[in-house]
């Protein structure tokens, strides 16, 4: 549970990150994708992912309780830059979420 967990200290600057250790040997990497939302890009093992500071601290949540496992997100964060619609793109580019099923 949360109360039992260490702080998950996010990364606050764009290109930075932090580590979060679960266990010894057992660590999740945060980098900070985009500061403007924010959202970060979540390391644990092969499991890479995008995800907002939420998302993230519900998946960071889910591992401590299960000790090794980490679940595969419901969600896929893409950059909606407008390039298939134009080859200038949009002046309104920003992220979108979509969730599974």
């Amino acid at each position: 549970m949360v109360s039992q967990m260490d702080p998950i200290r996010f990364p606050g600057s764009l290109g930075s990150s932090t580590i979060y250790t679960v266990v010894p040997g057992v660590t999740v990497r945060i980098f900070m994708v985009d500061p403007s939302l924010p959202l970060y890009n979540v390391v644990y093992g092969s499991l890479k992912f995008f995800a907002d500071r939420d998302q993230a601290q519900q998946q960071i949540e889910a591992l401590v309780r299960d000790g090794a496992q980490m679940p595969a997100p419901n969600w896929t964060w893409k950059l909606d830059a407008g390039f298939d619609k134009s080859v200038d793109g949009h002046a309104k580019k920003g992220w979108t979420v979509q969730y599974d099923g």
